[in-house]
């Protein structure tokens, strides 16, 4: 008899323990897909210069609230009042009318990601501490499917002032929607700015050759955009492809002449054109191509700039800090902290004693074995020994003598 009661209790027992593992998941499938909504709309409000979040509720489904993607229906070259931009600005600072000469040279949109803050901090203690007084910059972002993150970008704004969050979902096939966003908001609040330049948050831009670049007595053309660019370049059609875009998207061969999305520079008059023109021109999920397809219509052209490079220049911190380079692309917070405490003048005036200059720099995945090619004209070739900026700070030029042998410039 307490052999069969222990069995009862025991049966019993495991029917209990049962009963409540499947409640509890119940109950957490319940609240996490009943109670709590999965967008959450961030609702700020100003007060005194400050940012403050008052509230929160759940959107409605609208087109901003949504990634915007191709359909099985051929995309038209042109339209009317067909792509819809103006999205409510939830954070905004008042970068260019706070410490700012009415006779600005370059506003700077800095694109980033709500989750890269280290790496924004990075940029403001490095090239972005540059960026005074006839220089201004903002971080563009949309807004994140994560409510959290909306509320730390907030946060940021309040130390630094410096944040522009617009109401559309953050993600990489809405890059066209944060651009002419970005660009609108611009037109709107700095249209006394000379010069607007686009540029990734993981992006070294070398601001005294760039300030130098729009003062030149030859000034730069205002129906051009100064870039990295690209001729003859083709759609990828591979479906799993980052960069796919099906024929429906695009049915031509090659694309319009464009600038690398990375970063590029053009007058405040071309970004107005291009803001003005952006409703009749359809959505493209590629923004430096949709910018190249309005230049296109437009009848404007890009300009290749030497020291301007999509790649990651091979990370010498004196190359960097030269003019040599004006913007170098994926660079990391701690190779920006490097290149930026670098000791480099006596280093920047050998190389230029020795006529090392653009336009002969390779990217960190060049097909040399052994050096990387720094220059390479008749009589002359500038090579450099492969070292990483972390494991030596200043991997040395080479050159090659009379002999055929490798040899410090300068030495």
């Amino acid at each position: 008899m307490i052999t069969i009661w222990r069995r009862k209790c025991l049966r019993v027992l495991i029917f209990a323990i049962c009963v409540v593992v499947i409640w509890n998941f119940v109950s957490v499938y319940w609240i996490m897909e009943v109670r709590l909504p999965t967008q959450i709309q961030v609702v700020i409000a100003k007060k005194e210069g400050e940012v403050i979040l008052v509230g929160r509720k759940q959107p409605k489904q609208t087109a901003a609230a949504t990634t915007i993607m191709p359909s099985d229906a051929p995309r038209p070259k042109i339209c009317e009042n067909c792509f819809h931009t103006k999205f409510r600005y939830i954070v905004e600072s008042d970068v260019c009318t706070r410490n700012i000469s009415q006779n600005a040279s370059i506003l700077l949109l800095v694109f980033s990601k709500h989750e890269n803050r280290n790496q924004r901090n990075a940029l403001r203690r490095t090239w972005l501490s540059q960026a005074k007084g006839n220089v201004t910059y903002t971080f563009v972002f949309g807004k994140s499917t994560m409510e959290e993150l909306n509320y730390n970008v907030a946060d940021e704004q309040k130390i630094h002032y410096d944040i522009l969050l617009i109401d559309f979902i953050e993600s990489y096939r809405n890059l066209t929607l944060k651009t002419i966003s970005a660009f609108r908001w611009a037109v709107q609040n700095c249209g006394h700015v000379n010069y607007v330049m686009k540029v990734d948050d993981d992006m070294w831009v070398n601001l005294e050759a760039l300030q130098e670049m729009v003062t030149s007595p030859l000034g730069l053309s205002t129906n051009k955009l100064f870039g990295s660019c690209s001729m003859n370049a083709r759609p990828f059609r591979d479906p799993t492809h980052k960069y796919y875009v099906p024929f429906s998207m695009y049915n031509e061969s090659i694309y319009p002449p464009y600038c690398s999305g990375t970063g590029y520079l053009t007058n405040m008059a071309l970004i107005k054109e291009v803001v003005n023109l952006s409703p009749n021109i359809p959505f493209f999920p590629l923004e430096d191509i949709y910018i190249a397809l309005c230049l296109q219509h437009l009848g404007y052209k890009i300009h290749n700039v030497g020291e301007f490079h999509a790649y990651k220049v091979y990370p010498h911190p004196c190359l960097y800090r030269s003019h040599i380079v004006i913007t170098s692309h994926g660079v990391t917070a701690n190779e920006l902290k490097m290149i930026w405490k670098a000791n480099c003048k006596a280093q920047i005036r050998a190389w230029m004693g020795n006529g090392v200059r653009s336009g002969g720099l390779v990217p960190m995945n060049s097909h040399y074995d052994k050096v990387e090619v720094i220059q390479e004209s008749r009589g002359k070739r500038i090579v450099r020994g492969k070292k990483s900026i972390n494991s030596f700070k200043n991997p040395p030029l080479l050159k090659l003598n009379k002999y055929g042998r490798h040899v410090p410039v300068g030495g």
